[in-house]
């Protein structure tokens, strides 16, 4: 029978192992906030970082409006400021920006979108009827869960849209109709491809009766990769190996 002592010692010999292998997958680890909108507030397309100072998220991420495609890019913070290394690049401008989002803030599932929520960036039918963004400098496999917010009001008819990521596979979102929503989000995972990169397209949804589509705001959240939950398993078992 192995000692106890030396039980312990293995165990946190592994987990020092394991604690390794985890901090490889260290790009997001903590909620990231994307606020798609106005930007600097004149439609000039000033990407960059806007702090709100409110409790949480202490940090939106802010891409402002750019017709036609773009190569500009944003180094992403997570809500408390931290760098992380990945980026978000528009490559296929939207039409225009819009400022009548929800106008008496969010609640429900959306309160947290509250900040972001009062503008947005949108497609339209006859317009420029597509745009898309790509998040990069990701963990590659690490599969991410992306929650976005849309928003327009008042609205008088059915404005849902969708998201379809690309990363190591394709992934379309549930509808959400922006039209007067101050409660509804959409989210679902998408692992990020080889190279650290998820491609997403924002798109008109089968049951939308307008010409227009929204995308007010996004949150992104890396989901514990294996590594990370086996030592916290294992930190478990050394914990209990001790207090025998």
């Amino acid at each position: 029978m192995m000692n106890p002592a030396k039980a312990v010692s293995a165990c946190l010999g592994a987990a020092a192992c394991l604690a390794v292998s985890a901090s490889s997958f260290a790009a997001i680890t903590a909620p990231v906030y994307i606020d798609f909108g106005a930007g600097d507030g004149n439609g000039n397309g000033d990407l960059g970082l806007r702090t709100t100072g409110a409790p949480v998220p202490n940090t939106w991420n802010s891409v402002g409006f750019n017709a036609g495609s773009s190569s500009d890019t944003v180094a992403l913070l997570d809500k408390d400021g931290n760098a992380t290394g990945a980026t978000v690049t528009i490559t296929d401008g939207f039409n225009w920006y819009n400022a009548a989002g929800s106008p008496a803030g969010t609640s429900g599932d959306a309160a947290e979108f509250w900040q972001g929520g009062n503008d947005s960036l949108y497609i339209q039918v006859g317009g420029d009827d597509s745009a898309a963004f790509e998040l990069t400098g990701l963990d590659a496999g690490v599969i991410y869960t992306l929650t976005y917010f849309a928003s327009r009001d008042p609205a008088g008819d059915n404005r849902s849209g969708q998201l379809r990521a690309t990363g190591a596979s394709v992934v379309t979102s549930a509808e959400l109709d922006a039209a007067n929503n101050a409660t509804e989000v959409v989210s679902f995972d998408v692992a990020a491809d080889l190279t650290g990169k998820i491609s997403v397209e924002l798109l008109r949804g089968p049951s939308s009766t307008s010409d227009f589509t929204y995308l007010n705001a996004l949150k992104v959240e890396a989901i514990p990769e294996p590594a990370s939950l086996a030592l916290l398993g294992l930190g478990g078992l050394c914990l209990i190996a001790r207090r025998r």
